[in-house]
């Protein structure tokens, strides 16, 4: 069922209209933009300029939302592997024994409880950015239809845009804002992208997030009983 709601909001994401959309480049951009804070005799210079610095960021964004649905892909690919391991690192954690040197001298007792106490407020916080992550994923899917719309929306409405001003292109400001829209079309297209497999992946993340959680609990438990045999020795 999961496969086929991802094939499904993918299919929308790669049926949208290609015609007329570039893929500008960093690079392509860059120089773009050296020319034209260069040339100070060209029409509007200042907003040929801003209008280049806003196709870069749109790049930039663009790059960012591909990166996130590669990680995405990946674990819904490698999600049984990563279960399993999580799995058994929980059963381990659980499993161990809990084992104190006798043989310790006073000073290297207090010495090693200062240890086990430094090693316990870090798995604290380990505990505490695990359960953040998973809380933010969990509110994320309620998330995700107010966010699809917006993106459907802010896709539309940039390729309208698009189309009104590349059909008569006049100035190199024109020029500027058509390549700016490309870039902005090109996000939003891979943003559907991302948010599809960011929907698909959600609930494995959930999971494993939630077994990570368990098994740092489990270890915290583990240092704090090692904690209160050094106290007692």
């Amino acid at each position: 069922m999961r496969h086929f709601i991802w094939l499904v909001l993918f299919s929308l994401f790669t049926a949208l209209p290609l015609n007329a959309i570039a893929a500008p480049t960093v690079e392509q951009i860059s120089k773009e933009l050296k020319q034209a804070e260069d040339n100070t005799n060209i029409p509007n210079q200042p907003e040929v300029v801003a209008s280049y610095q806003r196709t870069l960021n749109w790049l930039n964004e663009l790059s960012k939302t591909q990166e996130r649905a590669k990680e995405y892909q990946k674990i819904i690919n490698n999600y049984q592997q990563l279960y399993n391991e999580y799995q058994q690192r929980l059963a381990d954690v659980r499993n161990a024994d809990i084992v104190i040197d006798r043989s310790l001298t006073v000073s290297q007792v207090e010495q090693r409880i200062i240890q086990v106490n430094s090693q316990l407020l870090e798995l604290n916080q380990q505990v505490q950015k695990k359960q953040d992550e998973l809380r933010e994923v969990s509110e994320l899917i309620t998330q995700f239809p107010i966010l699809q719309s917006q993106n459907n929306k802010a896709i539309f409405e940039s390729e309208q845009r698009l189309r009104a001003l590349s059909a008569a292109p006049k100035t190199v400001l024109d020029s500027a804002k058509i390549t700016e829209l490309q870039a902005e079309v090109n996000y939003n297209r891979a943003y559907t992208n991302e948010l599809a497999l960011n929907q698909l992946s959600a609930p494995n993340r959930q999971t494993l997030l939630q077994l990570q959680v368990d098994a740092l609990k489990a270890e915290y438990e583990n240092v704090d009983k090692r904690l209160k045999a050094l106290r007692e020795q």
